[in-house]
């Protein structure tokens, strides 16, 4: 073990994703029923939340981003900041979310400030695995669906892989 390091608060804190970062850091995306210790600013009293922490090479952490729903990947983009992808529910408390969404994407730039979203599904769910930046510079988003509805369409029975490409989205 070269360094180990716990991060969270006194409730349930769950990884999902982690990837290395340009500046030798990691970040981390995965849910918290915490409101102390590590977890800064939550606001959901009820559910689980989208949690987001950037830690040093040392494991020092350097910032966090609490989100509604749940966050089950990160990646770090081609111009340094940070794509975030997920599940919402239409209990979700999010601004952005309608009765057909469910799968989400957040965009933060290197300062880790809000650039743009996407939200895209059904009202018949489904689960977000990951997201992607392409050689191209678009996005895709990776998980599965339960039915045709809403984005999604072409489903054969049972759950299905669904894969969506697209390009920037400013919302």
């Amino acid at each position: 073990i070269v360094w180990q390091k716990c991060y969270g608060g006194s409730k349930n804190d769950n990884p999902s994703s982690i990837c290395n970062t340009t500046d030798k850091g990691f970040v981390i995306a995965g849910n918290t029923n915490s409101y102390d210790g590590d977890v800064m600013g939550r606001y959901d009293s009820t559910n689980n939340v989208g949690w987001v922490i950037k830690i040093d090479s040392i494991g020092n952490l350097q910032w966090q981003k609490l989100l509604s729903g749940s966050a089950t990947s990160v990646i770090q983009t081609q111009d340094g900041g940070f794509l975030i992808s997920g599940n919402l529910t239409p209990n979700d408390s999010n601004a952005y979310v309608s009765m057909n969404d469910y799968y989400w994407m957040i965009k933060l730039d290197s300062n880790h400030n809000f650039q743009w979203h996407s939200c895209d599904g059904n009202i018949n769910g489904g689960y977000c695995v990951s997201a992607i930046q392409t050689f191209d510079s678009q996005y895709a988003l990776l998980g599965f669906v339960y039915s045709n509805g809403g984005d999604v369409s072409g489903t054969h029975g049972g759950e299905d892989i669904w894969l969506v490409k697209f390009s920037e989205i400013k919302r």
